[in-house]
């Protein structure tokens, strides 16, 4: 009976070790959920072409393309911002203690420099000026495409040549320029790169399909986009053949929804696909500023 009584206490004194080793157990068995939120909350961040020392002064060139007329003060203060982290960085394993200035640049192009309160001191850390992704918890393409895109402002367009998508849309200056720093020239880009750009920005993942068709999924959504190019020579309104060929390949493609995206305008037939298939829209240049609208606001 004794030697009962002491397996027990053994037994008993087992199992409260293993307890008190699980619990331990316990933050790190969630590590990945918290991995995963910080992960989502990592900023989007423009990629860099070049890093020089030259004397008391480093600087930073970004793949930005800058608009006309120069970087306004939303993307100059980005790409200051920017810049510093990036000489932060790179303190880790360069000298820097006789830098006193850092100049950022955007495609060659000087955008904006910072005075070191001494040298090789950098500012302490903050937070990025704007925030270079939107509400990353947003589903913005489950939205329909406003009501100001109705079948009276579809048909043929008036002239077969169009401006650049860029002089005809506005884009919030936060958002034109985490769009720049994508690298997506929001003067000259077409529609799929422009949509593309926003898309990016919302933190959708995404899957290449071929050379124009993707996958961008979130929250367990998978949305098939179709990209139809306008080019200079091109006719300016989308044509049946690419009508009939996205929504036979969004059926067979198994996808929650899908998305046509075009400069060109769409047709009246585009009403009668949506209405018989609700799974599907078409962005088209009569309906870029509410899908803008929509995804700078979500």
């Amino acid at each position: 009976m004794e030697l009962i009584g002491y397996f027990l206490v053994a037994v008993g004194v087992a199992a409260i070790a293993y307890g008190v080793f699980a619990s331990r157990r316990r933050p790190d068995a969630a590590a990945p959920e918290a991995e995963a939120v910080s992960e989502m909350d990592h900023r989007i961040r423009p990629e860099v072409t070049s890093f020089h020392v030259e004397g008391e002064v480093a600087r930073v060139d970004f793949a930005v393309p800058v608009p006309d007329g120069g970087a306004d003060e939303v993307l100059s203060e980005l790409l200051e911002y920017e810049a510093i982290e990036v000489v932060r960085e790179k303190a880790r394993n360069l000298p820097i203690d006789q830098v006193t200035k850092v100049v950022a640049l955007a495609s060659g192009i000087g955008v904006a420099s910072v005075e070191l309160p001494s040298a090789g001191e950098l500012p302490p850390e903050m937070e990025p000026p704007i925030s270079l992704h939107l509400d990353a918890g947003d589903d913005p393409l489950s939205h329909g495409v406003g009501p100001s895109a109705d079948a009276s402002e579809a048909g043929a367009p008036s002239t077969d040549t169009l401006p650049p998508l860029g002089s005809e849309v506005r884009v919030p200056a936060a958002v034109e320029a985490g769009l720049r720093t994508l690298g997506v020239d929001v003067q000259a880009a077409d529609a799929p790169e422009f949509v593309r750009g926003l898309v990016t920005l919302h933190r959708y993942s995404i899957e290449e399909r071929d050379d124009r068709t993707y996958l961008a999924r979130k929250g367990g959504v998978t949305t098939l986009v179709r990209n139809v190019p306008h080019g200079a020579d091109d006719y300016p309104e989308l044509g049946e053949g690419d009508i009939r060929g996205f929504v036979a390949d969004f059926v067979q493609s198994g996808a929650d929804r899908g998305m046509l995206v075009t400069a060109k305008y769409a047709p009246y037939a585009i009403y009668e696909r949506e209405r018989s298939e609700p799974r599907i829209q078409f962005i088209s240049r009569e309906r870029m500023q509410s899908f803008v609208d929509r995804m700078a606001t979500s």
